[in-house]
């Protein structure tokens, strides 16, 4: 465990070190311009766990719009690239910029379409991250929160001093990174089933619950918020598949 703490530890460095160089070059000309440093993030962290997760830049469209980044299993991937008909194991990731608010976002009607499409989307504004998946009664609902700071303001400014912010927040924050990157997303199409279920697949071990996490294992529903600190827990809002209102 001492190493996994060191290795989310180190991730979360770069992470806040390359966004800092970014935005310090002047050349940044929005959320786009992160990417390269939230990929990089996602991939070391996905690196830790079994099956390894990679983060893909620029999902393809398979019916939903195009995903900032979708992320596959290894046993899913052929010389680093995807395998045709391959529907991303670990959901999609929809990244918006530090002024923006995550939770908004989550709310979207992208993002409702990703979530009805693909089963899990990690949203973030680089400094909050909502995991948007299916509850326990099969709605869509908000599993999981973490927070770096309450504003863009206060986020930049701790990103410039990047080995004091991860002192401070790495080790919590990659593992929170860890279990969405573990849960499987909920099959919501016959044809995604269609390539788990081939010759070489074979039905063992595809019983796919709704969310069943792996890798660290947590609980198969967990609806929490958490800060940089890890405290808090708060029940989700849910909403239902077919509507966009709000919920309690």
């Amino acid at each position: 465990m001492a190493d996994l703490t060191k290795k989310f530890g180190t991730a979360a460095e770069a992470y806040f070190t390359e966004l800092g160089r970014t935005r310090a070059s002047g050349g940044a000309t929005g959320e786009r311009s992160y990417y390269p440093a939230l990929a990089t993030l996602l991939s070391a962290v996905g690196a830790s766990l079994s099956p390894k997760v990679y983060c893909v830049a620029e999902g393809a469209d398979q019916g939903a719009g195009h995903p900032d980044f979708a992320l596959y299993t290894a046993r899913q991937l052929q010389l680093g690239q995807p395998m045709e008909g391959q529907v991303p194991e670990r959901g999609v990731v929809e990244v918006k910029g530090a002024e923006e608010d995550a939770r908004t976002t989550a709310e979207s009607d992208q993002v409702v379409r990703y979530w009805a499409h693909y089963g899990l989307v990690l949203v973030t504004n680089l400094r909050s991250f909502v995991l948007v998946g299916t509850g326990e009664s099969g709605t869509e609902a908000r599993l999981e929160t973490f927070r770096l700071a309450d504003s863009a303001s206060e986020f930049w400014g701790k990103v410039d001093k990047p080995r004091a912010f991860a002192r401070e927040a790495g080790r919590g924050f990659g593992e929170f990174l860890a279990r969405p990157l573990s849960y499987r997303a909920a099959l919501a199409h016959p044809e995604q089933l269609a390539w788990l279920l081939g010759p070489r697949q074979g039905r063992r071990r595809h019983c796919f619950a709704r969310n069943n996490p792996i890798g660290l294992g947590g609980c198969a529903w967990n609806p929490v918020r958490r800060t940089a600190g890890g405290r808090a827990c708060q029940k989700s809002r849910v909403r239902k598949a077919g509507g966009l209102g709000r919920g309690g």
